[in-house]
């Protein structure tokens, strides 16, 4: 929700606890917003988006329009504010597979919001320990929150992933605030990831 909370009595008693409608609001959010509002009390407004959701990634405007307190003063102070919902967030990366014959090795990319494997190939780097750039092959598939990439590599050798900032998700426009780096170190070697019981019958 979106609460303003203003200095003054803004509206009398009798006109609180009444949702709006939408040419009367007195506020004005970009981009569009669905949602209602009504005054709580005289001085403090607030408006709840339908169902409680807003746009993933998106930076919101809120422009205050109208206002004047109940002795017909206008509002003084900055009239506009911004928020945003959570940008696109890295999680992590790990691998997942190898291939000895090819010396191949495959890891996966986890991020807090759907990403294209094809639109991480401007932002996406491995470099090995002589800073040389390595190419890689995003995997196909649609949009997804982890996605993998395959990469020529010896076994144990120190590999340097970055991600530049910027990258956006397919949910929304806001994207990674900083750069991602981290070392990785290959392995082509068979392990056991994960145990689960068994109970036979």
């Amino acid at each position: 929700e979106i609460k303003l909370v203003f200095s003054k009595p803004v509206v009398l008693e009798k006109e609180t606890g009444v949702f709006l409608s939408e040419d009367i609001l007195p506020l004005r959010i970009t981009p569009h917003l669905k949602g209602r509002g009504k005054w709580v009390n005289t001085s403090t407004f607030i408006y709840t988006p339908t169902g409680g959701i807003i746009a993933p990634a998106t930076l919101y405007r809120v422009s205050i329009k109208g206002v004047r307190d109940i002795n017909g003063k206008a509002l003084s102070g900055k009239p506009t504010f911004e928020f945003h919902s959570p940008r696109l967030e890295f999680k992590g990366i790990r691998q997942v597979d190898f291939n000895l014959s090819q010396q191949r090795v495959e890891y996966e990319l986890e991020f807090s919001l759907p990403v294209s494997p094809f639109r991480l190939k401007g932002f996406l780097e491995f470099r090995n320990h002589r800073q040389e750039l390595l190419a890689y092959t995003p995997s196909n598939g649609p949009p997804s929150n982890k996605a993998r990439v395959s990469l020529s590599a010896a076994n144990n050798e120190t590999i340097t992933m970055s991600i530049a900032e910027g990258l956006t998700s397919e949910a929304g426009p806001l994207g990674l605030e900083k750069k991602v780096q981290t070392s990785l170190k290959t392995s082509l070697k068979m392990m056991i990831q994960e145990i689960l019981p068994f109970v036979g019958l």
